[in-house]
């Protein structure tokens, strides 16, 4: 239900799956068979997935002389949560049944983002469904800030700052509609 093709040495293309499993690709130069994708792939294992379909996936630009031995990139799915992938290519852990070598490890996820009514605004939003998972439609990470932003179907924007490999915690933000909600601080899960 997602794909995002990354120009990385060497390229690869995120598949979201709606089973909720991420797939990774590594594109072969040149195909050997063009026009049809061909090529080594690992899939996220089961218990580390999402719980409900793909809804985006993303992986930052990296410049080519400074591309990194286990690339990161982000996922936000149907089941409210986002989460930092990291793919090890060196790995012979993670040889599956796609033909591809590697390990695709879930290295942090968010709690389920959930619809609330709270709002700043003194117009209530009637359309909100409180306490129900809201679905992750756009996600996006910055390793050189650390930030990881998703925007959810019910209109909310959550940034999450200090995300850097080493970090002890994840700064959660909330905002809807252009106001800020709340922060908390979550260890790493």
């Amino acid at each position: 239900t997602a794909v995002y093709t990354a120009a990385v040495n060497p390229s690869c293309i995120i598949w979201g799956l709606r089973s909720g499993i991420i797939v990774h690709s590594t594109l072969l130069n040149p195909p050997p068979n063009p026009g049809r994708f061909t090529g080594p792939s690992v899939s996220s294992p089961f218990e580390q997935s999402h719980t409900d379909a793909v809804r985006c996936v993303y992986m930052p630009p990296i410049p080519k002389d400074k591309t990194p031995e286990k690339p990161l990139f982000v996922s936000g799915g149907e089941d409210g949560r986002v989460k930092m992938w990291m793919f090890d290519p060196s790995s012979k852990k993670g040889a599956s049944s796609l033909g591809g070598s590697g390990e695709l490890v879930c290295i942090w996820s968010s709690a389920p983002l959930n619809a609330s009514r709270e709002s700043p605004s003194t117009i209530v939003d009637e359309e909100r469904a409180p306490g129900l998972v809201d679905p992750v439609v756009q996600v996006r990470y910055d390793p050189q800030s650390g930030l990881i932003v998703a925007a959810t179907e019910q209109g909310d924007v959550w940034v999450w700052t200090m995300f850097m490999p080493r970090s002890a915690g994840v700064l959660a933000h909330r905002v809807h509609q252009g106001h800020y909600v709340e922060a908390t601080m979550r260890g790493r899960n």
